[in-house]
């Protein structure tokens, strides 16, 4: 099952980060021994290294599209952990960050999960961009409320 996941630099509320565990863990044990769980997100700090720490605990593959403007990249690979083994983690080339998000889309995902900062959809927000881009390819998404 491959998932995509967008979120902002702010990071996630609490309420987000919850309920991403909880759906990655039941999403994991569902497919555990019968399918591999794939988890693409742009490597960005905020949202994305939280969600990256809730996939390496749960011992979920992670596939790291990160964008090319080096401060705002949160360098998931470097961090030690035991979930670290390289089966278990793919780094594609860095890409501006709006061509990295329709990359992440087009990677065939079985859904979309966004962690944006309002509820309300922005137009100047790459989150949104992302989730409305998501939904013209007929992406399922997810979006975890704040």
């Amino acid at each position: 099952m491959k998932i995509g996941f967008t979120g902002t630099r702010a990071g996630m509320s609490a309420r987000q980060k919850r309920g991403l565990a909880l759906l990655l863990s039941s999403t994991n044990l569902a497919f555990h021994g019968t399918d591999t769980v794939e988890f693409h997100h742009g490597d960005c700090v905020g949202a994305d290294a939280q969600a990256d720490i809730i996939c390496r605990h749960f011992m979920i593959r992670r596939v790291l599209h990160p964008g090319n403007v080096e401060h705002a990249r949160a360098h998931s690979e470097r961090l030690a952990h035991p979930a670290n083994q390289p089966e278990l983690l793919e780094v594609r080339e860095p890409a501006p960050p709006l061509l990295r998000n329709r990359t992440i889309v087009e990677q065939g995902l079985e859904l979309l999960i966004a962690a944006p900062r309002e509820r309300a959809e922005q137009l100047r927000s790459g989150t949104w961009a992302t989730v409305r881009y998501a939904r013209e390819e007929g992406v399922p998404v997810l979006i975890l409320d704040p």
